[in-house]
């Protein structure tokens, strides 16, 4: 029997009396390599901490892994957003990727700590600069770090808050082609804001803002993401990527 990585079904969440999420569902199966984009304030944050089992919905169900989100916790990687006091913590970026193994059980592990980092650093491309301080590495060196830390636990599930947040457009392709590369062992979920560069690299595309928008595709149309931007835009992804905004007027 195949078990989806995640099943949400009809979830709704409330921050102090104000719709968060209305009535979401979806499902990822495995090894998909899902973005779910919307605007800021849209709710993905939310929905990324319902499925680690950090919050808890105000109705509807959660299954992920086959269980509920807290029991399948350990077997998930999260690379959360960026705060400003991680460049100026003094650490090392192998001791960095060594923390993804905190809070998890020894005997969860088949490597010993020394063998788990390397692989970790190796698959991001990262093992030359394993040495260096974390905050002397550029945006998009740190991000591959990140991603380690996360992979070091041998998740079954990454997902990933914004992850090329302030990297500039060399450094997103570099990491979207880095998830491309190890998605082959896992399944992806990927929250981002902006929708101009995703849909080259993922498999399937969501839209949430409040309500989600998916259609089990990377095929986007305008009526979507107007109904989330309030704005006339089009997202259409045959080959490269691009937005059309069409002219209209906000009162």
């Amino acid at each position: 029997m195949i078990v989806n990585p995640i099943e949400l079904q009809d979830v709704s969440f409330a921050y102090n009396g104000t719709d968060v999420l209305r009535r979401v569902s979806l499902t990822v199966r495995p090894g998909e390599f899902l973005a779910v984009i919307g605007p800021n304030g849209g709710g993905k944050t939310t929905l990324l901490k319902i499925i680690l089992g950090m919050l808890k919905p105000s109705e509807g169900d959660v299954k992920v892994l086959g269980v509920d989100p807290v029991s399948a916790r350990p077997l998930i990687g999260y690379v959360p957003q960026r705060s400003a006091h991680e460049r100026d913590f003094p650490i090392s970026v192998w001791d960095a990727v060594l923390m993804g193994r905190l809070g998890r059980k020894k005997n969860s592990f088949v490597q010993s700590p020394e063998d788990a980092v390397a692989s970790a650093l190796k698959a991001v491309e990262m093992l030359d600069y394993k040495n260096r301080q974390i905050g002397r590495l550029s945006e998009g060196q740190r991000q591959r770090v990140f991603v380690a830390r996360a992979l070091i636990g041998n998740p079954k599930l990454l997902l990933l808050d914004e992850p090329t947040a302030s990297v500039d457009v060399v450094m997103q392709a570099g990491i979207y082609q880095l998830l491309q590369k190890i998605k082959q062992d896992l399944t992806i979920v990927l929250v981002t804001h902006d929708i101009g560069v995703i849909a080259s690299y993922v498999d399937k595309i969501a839209c949430l803002g409040g309500e989600m928008f998916y259609h089990d595709s990377k095929e986007i149309g305008h009526k979507d993401l107007e109904s989330m931007y309030d704005c006339p835009v089009e997202l259409i992804a045959h080959g490269v990527p691009h937005r059309v905004v069409r002219e209209h007027r906000h009162d």
